[in-house]
């Protein structure tokens, strides 16, 4: 349902723009993206490094640039978010950080990320 026909207006948490701690725009190659980005993104990162465990693909091998991230050396893809989410905040005052980053823009698909390159 859409704001035309008089339901609720799209978008909520999930497409607003949040900063992103240093560490995990150092992985992603962006400061500053919604939440669904951010897992997208990540997606593309695990597929870039082949971070998929062969033995199970529910799985994702953690390297040691995420470790501060995940503090695991294994996590389950499907509940990536719960790792992601406090490393993702309203304020970007909040974080210091040492690198500029470009602007996130979904409409395109080129948003290489920096990960792994």
């Amino acid at each position: 349902i859409n704001a035309e026909y008089g339901g609720k207006k799209k978008g909520g948490m999930y497409g607003k723009k949040l900063w992103l701690s240093p560490d995990l725009a150092d992985i992603i190659g962006y400061n500053h993206m919604s939440r669904s980005s951010v897992v997208k993104e990540m997606w593309k990162v695990i597929k870039q490094r082949g971070l998929q465990d062969p033995a199970n693909k529910q799985f994702m091998i953690v390297e040691a640039d995420m470790m501060p991230i995940f503090k695991l050396k294994k996590v389950k893809t499907f509940g990536m978010m719960k790792y992601l989410s406090s490393h993702m905040v309203d304020d970007g005052e909040t974080f210091n950080y040492n690198r500029h980053y470009p602007e996130y823009d979904p409409s395109t698909e080129d948003n290489a990320t920096s990960a792994g390159s």
